[in-house]
């Protein structure tokens, strides 16, 4: 699932090219339910998908509505306490809150984490902070169990100025000081 058109398209190519079997739906999170039926054994919110939910008690629920009892649900997503740092600079330099707000962070530029050198059309950018107990409660509060949490030193992308790619092709804090990524095993009970 996935609000992009674009995505959705790129999807389909990708899994006719493998040959899998995949259904993908393009639709707001919070509209999912509906536009689509349907329960799974496994559910998966991948990296950067959580900054751009107001909601996160909502994405939690709408998790436990598509899950089979049994079913497993997979997070996988840079760490909350690394949108509080500065991401402009060489020095870890606190910048931003690490408590959910309800007024977004906004910001002009052109560029995204997809293209740097994209000339937007609409430049204006919105971001939520989760803190890792916001998270987390939203998928007890759904009704699921947390199995396993883990944390990760390293990133896909550079996100602090800092950071240097390891022979593995991740990004690391010198000192790996800090996580900077985090993944959540759930289970609807």
């Amino acid at each position: 699932m996935d609000f992009s058109e674009t995505a959705i398209e790129l999807a389909w190519e990708i899994a006719r090219k493998v040959g899998v079997d995949a259904e993908f739906i393009c639709s707001n999170v919070y509209d999912l339910p509906q536009v689509h039926e349907g329960e799974y054994d496994i559910v998966f919110t991948s990296i950067g998908v959580l900054c751009w939910l107001q909601d996160i008690d909502r994405w939690g629920t709408i998790i436990a509505h598509y899950l089979k009892p049994g079913g497993t649900f997979l997070l996988v997503e840079s760490h909350p306490l690394m949108w509080i740092f500065d991401d402009e600079g060489e020095e870890l330099r606190i910048r931003y809150g690490y408590w959910h707000r309800e007024e977004p962070l906004t910001w002009e530029q052109d560029g995204s984490y997809a293209a740097e050198d994209a000339k937007l059309e609409n430049r204006r950018h919105y971001e939520w902070q989760h803190s890792a107990s916001d998270v987390l409660n939203s998928l007890i509060k759904a009704g699921l169990r947390i199995k396993e949490v883990k944390e990760y030193p390293y990133l896909p992308w550079k996100y602090i100025e800092s950071a240097e790619k390891g022979p593995d092709g991740y990004w690391r804090i010198p000192g790996d000081m800090l996580p900077q990524m985090w993944s959540v095993e759930a289970i609807k009970i």
